[in-house]
């Protein structure tokens, strides 16, 4: 399977994050690209209304509603892989993660195991 492929696979559920939205911001521009919708430490999806350049790479922070590993973002690099528009004119965007540091790292996985876990 190719990097472009295994960006279309749903990583969490949508609506586990809808609960807590998780903005997606350009480090370089400052700006609101959009909320992540799907992460894994190899990829991450984000629906917003910029539409990003594919095949350019990002440098990204995710904004946590929360802290995980007593840090309230994610610092990562990633290239966008793909971008498709939604019914209701925003723009879904797939992108693959091509720097990250153990830390981001261990953030995402904690991320993941915290949206995995069961609502009480």
């Amino acid at each position: 399977m190719n990097p472009t492929e295994r960006v279309n696979e749903p990583v969490v559920s949508p609506s586990l994050l809808a609960s807590e939205p998780i903005d997606v911001v350009d480090n370089l521009r400052d700006i609101v690209l959009g909320q992540l919708q799907t992460i894994d430490c190899q990829q991450l999806q984000l629906l917003g209304d910029v539409a990003l350049e594919a095949g350019k790479s990002y440098k990204l922070d995710l904004h946590l509603p929360f802290a995980a590993a007593e840090c309230p973002s994610i610092h990562l690099g990633a290239d966008c892989s793909w971008r498709r528009p939604t019914a209701d004119g925003r723009v879904l965007t797939g992108l693959i993660i091509s720097d990250i540091s153990p830390q981001a790292r261990e953030q995402i996985q904690q991320l993941m195991d915290r949206l995995a876990a069961p609502a009480d």
